[in-house]
């Protein structure tokens, strides 16, 4: 491990008045086994690491590639987080930058994402209906701090059942803040680029590539139609023949109006 050295002794935060070293943190993680990992995103692999015992346990996001651009996006995501406090965005503990090594290191959620909660083949958990409402409830208060935060105004850009963490309460967490974007009021409409297109952004996005706190309504949306049918909005593409859920839900209304 040529990125460790020197800097092996150096001090990472893993919860209020606790730090290990990053020698420490990665052999937490087993060195980043396969055995460890919990999650993939466009960054690289999210990792499990039980310190203290396995007393403490966090998450550790290792970027895998060193473009210039997913650095960019990365540490984009490490001064977003570090700036943002709410019980509805997953915390951001640490991170670590060094040749070679990009690491963030975040409060661990034990029950992962939405995706992997209801869609996921291992999935045991059990969702009612009260259960499903405060999950929602929770994502909508979550995006109501980025977009009408004080300083900080923000459109997340990527709200998806992936990005969307439960806690052992089964509390939902908004993730990954690589994509996010701040604005102001003077502000509220950018043009940019979409490399990949997916189910959940708004057409404006996807097609146009406009951007307001509208897009992460929209996309919000979609997660609410997957939370409330346990479906999957998978695979949807725009213009695409095949049916997917956006398409029933919205044969179903016009054909019962449950809307």
């Amino acid at each position: 491990m040529g990125w460790l050295g020197k800097r092996e002794l150096r001090e990472i935060q893993i919860g209020q008045d606790k730090h290990v070293t990053l020698q420490e943190l990665i052999g937490a993680t087993r060195k980043f086994s396969s055995k460890m990992e919990i999650g993939r995103g466009h960054f690289g692999r999210v990792y499990k690491a039980e310190l203290e015992g396995g007393q403490t346990t966090v998450a550790v996001k290792r970027l895998s590639t060193h473009s210039k651009e997913k650095v960019e996006e990365f540490l984009n995501e490490f001064y977003t987080l570090k700036s943002l406090r709410h019980e509805n965005l997953v915390q951001l503990l640490d991170g670590y930058f060094g040749e070679g090594l990009h690491l963030l290191i975040y409060e661990y959620m034990p029950n992962l994402s939405i995706a992997d909660a209801f869609f996921g083949s291992n999935s045991r958990l059990k969702f009612n209906w009260e259960t499903r409402f405060n999950i929602c409830l929770g994502i909508a208060r979550g995006l109501d701090h980025l977009h009408e935060h004080p300083r900080l105004k923000m459109v997340h850009r990527d709200i998806k059942a992936e990005n969307i963490l439960l806690d052992g309460a089964l509390n939902a967490k908004i993730s990954d803040f690589g994509m996010a974007s701040l604005y102001t009021e003077e502000e509220q409409l950018m043009i940019i680029k979409v490399e990949a297109p997916n189910g959940h952004m708004a057409p404006e996005y996807a097609i146009q590539g406009f951007v307001t706190s509208k897009v992460d309504v929209y996309s919000f949306g979609v997660v609410i139609l997957e939370i409330v049918s346990g479906k999957k909005n998978a695979g949807y593409k725009f213009n695409h023949e095949s049916e997917y859920l956006l398409d029933m839900v919205s044969k179903t209304d016009r054909t019962y109006g449950v809307l």
